[in-house]
């Protein structure tokens, strides 16, 4: 897992380097006015001095209180950096035997052709369906990035990641940012929720394909000891069926 350490680190350093000049000036100050004798000592340049060390004085106070407790939230967290891929099964036969019996008979007409398809009114809308579904049966995700913040101590996370749909070739790429929250188990073992907003996919047919928003929770868990890879099975939200084979790999 990649983590990334840089920025609170390099917070943390300029705080130190302010606070080591702030101390070096205090020093020559203090050193100044214990050996230089009162009536050689310039009242002018002893002001000048003050005035410098207050102002490093306030600088250091207000560094500290805009970035330390930022930083100390930083060293309580780990960024994970991963890339997601979606294979998808051939799950088309388990997704018809899910659907209620007219529906069943829709598309068993419209899969043989037949002359005249049924006429259940849900006829339309799950041949529809059944379109949509047809355009990822067996294909895979383009490769994408997930972002993973998670407390050091009670191993919360919140992370996002954009959801990059199966497309053929010549046909157009969709993007979809997902929100994702869940639980670091261990370094082979992670529980994730994933928030998919309602989203607009394309004009068809002169109207607009909405996917509504969704929640489902992928459990990861390394599968094979000699990869790196952490393995998820995506369970259909509604129709409770594996639809896909989800990987996690370091990047």
């Amino acid at each position: 897992m990649d983590i990334i350490f840089i920025t609170p680190v390099l917070i943390l350093f300029i705080n130190l380097v302010i606070i080591i000049i702030f101390l070096l000036s205090l020093f020559f100050v203090l050193y100044y006015l214990a050996n230089i004798p009162k009536q050689r000592s310039n009242k002018k340049f002893i002001n000048i001095l003050l005035i410098i060390l207050f102002i490093e004085a306030a600088s250091c106070i207000s560094i500290g209180y805009l970035t330390l407790p930022d930083v100390a939230k930083a060293l309580n967290e780990r960024i994970y950096r991963y890339t997601i891929v979606f294979n998808y099964l051939d799950y088309k036969q388990n997704w018809i035997d899910t659907t209620p019996p007219e529906d069943r008979e829709c598309l068993s007409d419209y899969i043989n052709q037949k002359d005249g398809v049924s006429s259940f009114p849900s006829c339309e809308s799950v041949i529809k369906e059944y379109k949509r579904q047809k355009e990822v049966f067996g294909q895979k995700s383009d490769p994408a990035i997930l972002y993973l913040s998670c407390k050091l101590k009670s191993k919360k996370c919140k992370g996002i990641t954009n959801y990059i749909f199966p497309s053929n070739p010549g046909t157009k790429t969709y993007f979809l940012p997902i929100n994702i929250e869940g639980e670091l188990i261990s370094k082979d073992e992670i529980d994730l929720y994933f928030t998919q907003p309602e989203s607009i996919l394309r004009p068809k047919d002169g109207k607009y394909i909405i996917r509504p928003s969704q929640k489902f929770k992928l459990k990861f868990e390394k599968k094979d000891r000699k990869n790196s890879k952490l393995v998820a099975n995506f369970i259909h939200p509604k129709r409770e069926i594996n639809i896909a084979r989800v990987t996690l790999e370091q990047s």
